[in-house]
């Protein structure tokens, strides 16, 4: 993590001067009003002042308790306005110096190209003070000659007889004058001070905090989705400064051709921000639309048959067929695998059974499957196949090298047209909201050709939650926009009767599979082509809705013979230890709540348990020694083969021997 991002908070801003002080007019105002101010008070002060009001003497009598009292004589108005006379002088002075010296330096630039040089600065320098000191003495030259013509010289030297009382009147009356008006500054000043120190210790407090939160796994969530919308913003920007320049290239090759551009260019609708979604609206709202006239043009046909007395229309319904088959039970479904293994088989495709149990029951145990392996054994055909067996819909997209974020699979708000650039994949998942009884998986084929970790990040964080918070966030939507249906505050929501499946080659070419993919997912391995076999269970297609597909599976976890005894989940638990020990590996709670899924439906459709704790170890749990080659790992893989074979017995795991040869043979 950043510096700048750990010490957040436990850095408080210095003090600073605000900029309204360092504003030239707001200086001479506050100037001007403590000149004002200045002049009143010591008219105030001023016994012989005949404006004085009679309240002042309340002043007067209160500061001779305190022997501060004196008399303002004309010497001590004199250098008042001497004082104040001069501050203002140097004030504008300095004002003029930096505005003159500025538009020296653009003029200079403007003409030269370059700015002025420390000894032309110096020379400006030297000629303006030089010619304000002129202008400065001109004026108090004239002043004086003013005084004197008018005989104000004689009477001001009458009234100094003795200059030293007259200063220390004067400067007791400037050190009062200055104290009463800068007491408000200065506690204004100690009030911000004050106000300063707590903000300190506030910003102490808060910063451990947010240290602790920054630390967070929503923090790095969040900032994961904050880094991802500042890419889709610099794409946006990217595309809206393509777009542009082909726009500009289009309008003149319009013009060199005589054409006028404006009467070619088509500028989309403002108020429509997902374009493709709006359309998928109106497409269903017209079959919707439609259904409905359907209905009522029956019922009215019903109603004046009723009324006539005339025999009722014949509804149009379809010949039942015999063969038929009726809505899935359990008896059924445990002839699921067997009878889709013989209507792959009869499609000349030849899987083995097993590897049907898991990917049915994949699906009761998480949303992404990972079917991965040697290329030509069958990945993408399992998942077309299926859907077209229970009659669903596949959906397939092909993962580019290219893909970095999440905006790969959804699109992204393009600044330029004001629209959102929806994916196919958005627009198939948007759409399967209209079909909740349909069974929709979206298939990313080589889903490992760009890191799965990268652009797949929000979807599997999203699905370690429930279903009703399944919703990926698009865009930040402006108050008044108009929505798609199924678009919720900028989000697109992930129906449940979707799953994802992911196809994934093993080569030099493409990235590995992480952890974090792994144990969110089931994956199942395709490693040998399968001879072909026949079957003689049904293999006419069995129409399954995602409605009766649920229920099974809930109603195969509610059977007691399909879940695990508490002695051997306790066996099991103890094996997952061994391991862990042995190998110095680490796994959680989600492995076991994906095996209680997982389990009974596999055990439902025929399989046994230990065949379904053997795929789940080997494929969840050894899978995690890849890329281990400590010295330890061999003797600890023998350990392993003796505690199966004591605990479970001799090929009862095959699965999970298998991998732990193979491990063996990385080794040697």
């Amino acid at each position: 993590m950043p510096e700048t991002e750990q010490n957040v908070g436990l850095n408080p801003k210095r003090f600073r001067i605000p900029k309204i002080f360092k504003n030239r007019l707001f200086i001479f105002g506050i100037s001007f009003l403590l000149f004002i101010l200045g002049a009143i008070l010591l008219v105030l002060l001023d016994s012989e002042n005949t404006l004085r009001p009679k309240w002042a003497d309340g002043l007067y009598k209160w500061l001779s308790t305190l022997n501060l009292t004196f008399n303002v004589t004309m010497t001590t108005w004199v250098m008042f306005l001497v004082v104040f006379a001069i501050f203002f002088a140097v004030f504008f002075i300095l004002v003029f110096y930096k505005d003159g010296l500025r538009k020296k330096n653009e003029k200079h630039l403007r003409k030269y190209g370059e700015e002025l040089k420390p000894g032309q600065r110096a020379t400006y320098s030297i000629l303006f003070f030089s010619i304000s000191l002129l202008v400065v003495g001109g004026i108090i030259a004239g002043g004086f000659i003013f005084l004197n013509l008018n005989g104000y010289i004689k009477v001001i030297a009458t009234q100094i007889k003795d200059i030293g009382p007259q200063m220390v009147n004067f400067l007791i009356a400037l050190g009062l004058l200055l104290g009463i008006i800068l007491s408000v500054p200065v506690a204004l000043a100690l009030l911000y001070l004050i106000f300063e120190f707590f903000i300190k210790i506030i910003s102490l407090i808060v910063g451990g905090v947010s240290n602790s939160v920054m630390q967070s796994e929503g923090y790095q969530k969040n900032s994961a989705a904050a880094q991802a919308a500042a890419k889709d913003i610099e794409r946006a920007m990217r595309e809206a400064r393509e777009h542009a320049g082909e726009a500009v290239k289009a309008a003149a090759e319009a013009m060199a051709n005589g054409n006028n551009p404006r009467s070619n260019v088509q500028s989309p609708q403002a108020d429509i921000v997902f374009p493709a979604l709006t359309t998928i609206d109106a497409k269903w709202a017209a079959k919707e639309e439609a259904a409905k006239k359907e209905a009522e043009e029956k019922e009215r046909l019903r109603q004046e048959a009723l009324a006539n007395g005339t025999p009722l229309p014949e509804e149009d319904e379809a010949p039942k067929d015999p063969n038929a088959r009726p809505p899935l039970d359990y008896e059924q479904f445990k002839l699921l695998a067997y009878e889709f293994q013989s209507y792959l088989c009869h499609q000349k495709y030849y899987f083995k059974i097993n590897t049907l149990r898991c990917f049915i029951a994949g699906l009761a145990a998480a949303r992404l499957i990972l079917l991965q392996g040697l290329s030509g054994t069958g990945k993408s055909t399992l998942p077309r196949v299926f859907l077209e067996y229970i009659g669903g819909d596949a959906y397939f997209f092909p993962v580019q090298a290219t893909w970095r974020d999440r905006s790969d699979i959804t699109g992204y708000y393009s600044d330029f047209t004001g629209q959102f650039k929806e994916t196919e994949l958005l627009k198939h998942l948007y759409e399967a909201s209209y079909i909740p009884e349909t069974v929709n998986l979206m298939v990313l084929d080589e889903m490992n050709i760009s890191r799965v970790e990268y652009y797949f990040a929000d979807f599997l964080s999203i699905f370690e939650y429930p279903s009703e918070d399944w919703v990926v966030p698009l865009m930040q939507i402006q108050p008044g926009t108009k929505l798609p249906k199924y678009i919720e505050g900028g989000m697109v929501r992930i129906p449940v009767n979707t799953w994802f499946v992911g196809t994934v080659n093993i080569d030099d070419s493409t990235f590995t599979i992480t952890d974090k993919v792994y144990d969110r997912a089931i994956a199942i391995d395709f490693n040998e082509l399968n001879l072909p076999f026949e079957s003689s269970y049904r293999f006419d297609p069995h129409p399954i809705t995602v409605q009766e597909l649920m229920k099974m599976f809930e109603e195969c976890k509610a059977k007691p013979e399909n879940n695990l005894t508490p002695a051997e989940r306790k066996k099991f638990l103890l094996l997952t230890d061994f391991i862990s020990e042995t190998f110095d590996v680490q796994f959680g709670n989600r492995i076991m709540n994906q095996i209680d899924n997982f389990l009974p439906v596999f055990v439902g459709l025929g399989g046994s348990k230990n065949e379904a704790l053997d795929f789940m170890l080997a494929r969840k749990v050894l899978r995690k020694l890849d890329g281990k080659f400590e010295s330890y790992i061999k003797d600890g893989l023998n350990k392993l083969t003796r505690y199966l074979n004591t605990e479970y017995g001799k090929h009862v795991f095959p699965e999970s021997e298998a991998s732990i040869e193979r491990y063996r043979r990385k080794l040697n």
